[in-house]
């Protein structure tokens, strides 16, 4: 029976390495360069390039940041909040990969 889970571990290891091999080579905010008015609201989307060319959405995966951040917000779904005229860097990083993209938000009509 213990050389049986032995046998068994060994392929599932074997199975979950090769399976978690990829890396990640590129991420990509979308829309690029939006505006906003201020009390408006955008929904970012981050699309995450695999090593092997395949992509996932990786929205609620990453760690988003707003420089300056009286501008505006970004929520850990990617829903992006104008609090002041102005435009602000917007930064997704997941596993040390960056992409940043700009809003710039404008006064209420």
């Amino acid at each position: 029976m213990y050389v049986k889970l032995l046998f068994l571990a060994a392929i599932l290891s074997s199975f979950c390495g090769a399976a978690f091999a990829q890396s990640v080579v590129s991420l990509v905010i979308t829309p690029a360069n939006s505006s906003v008015s201020v009390g408006g609201t955008e929904q970012m989307k981050v699309t995450i390039t695999m090593s092997d060319n395949s992509t996932v959405d990786g929205t609620n995966m990453v760690m988003w940041s707003v420089t300056p951040d009286p501008v505006a917000i970004v929520f850990p779904t990617g829903l992006l909040t104008a609090h002041g005229v102005g435009t602000a860097t917007i930064m997704a990083v997941y596993n040390n990969v960056v992409a940043t993209t700009k809003v710039t938000v404008n006064p209420s009509p």
